[in-house]
């Protein structure tokens, strides 16, 4: 009876492990572990990215130094360093910010549906998102610097999300991207359609 269990139980533990093996790495949400990653880290930003996106990621960071030079006099001049993570194994267009840990990640797969223009996506989503690096980095002042010291990113992203409203992230950010490109959702039609 003991060699029977011993025998049920190598038996779940070696079907466990063909399975878990078997499972790919996209459907877990993961990259593959065989992608070969690089970086351009500058002053101003750190682009991580899959060898194949190289010239995307050359552009993205040309594209974020322009915008730390010339787009802050509306938010004010903190800057600093961000990490920026250029994904290419979704088929999500969008991109996102994130305080903890502080870094963004874009979805590089361009959207079935044409709502930018004539801009280029990547562009695109580069000044929208960098936006939001703006507006958190200018946000860590008064209580909200306090509460980063004391709690770190934790306490730095509770402020942030206290003081001001999700739509005023989302409205400015969309706002910077029309004014600063030929395009953006500011322009299209069908963005605001639902409020007239």
């Amino acid at each position: 009876m003991k060699k029977l269990i011993l025998l049920f139980l190598a038996l779940c533990l070696t079907s466990g492990i063909i399975n878990a093996q078997n499972l790919e790495s996209y459907e877990l949400g993961l990259n593959p572990t065989k992608m070969k990653w690089r970086q351009i880290k500058t002053d101003r930003v750190q682009v991580i990215f899959p060898e194949s996106l190289a010239n995307s990621a050359q552009r993205v960071a040309n594209l974020i130094h322009f915008l730390a030079d010339s787009n802050n006099i509306s938010l004010g001049q903190t800057s600093g360093r961000v990490s920026i993570i250029l994904q290419n194994q979704t088929t999500v267009p969008n991109g996102f910010v994130s305080l903890i840990p502080f870094r963004s990640e874009f979805f590089m797969t361009p959207p079935q549906f044409n709502f930018s223009g004539s801009t280029n996506w990547q562009d695109l989503l580069t000044i929208h998102e960098y936006r939001h690096v703006q507006q958190f980095k200018n946000s860590r002042v008064g209580l909200t610097k306090l509460a980063s010291i004391l709690f770190g990113q934790n306490g730095w992203a509770f402020m942030s999300g206290t003081a001001l409203p999700r739509w005023y992230y989302e409205g400015d950010a969309v706002a910077t991207e029309t004014a600063l490109t030929s395009s953006g959702r500011g322009r299209t039609p069908e963005f605001d359609m639902e409020y007239r």
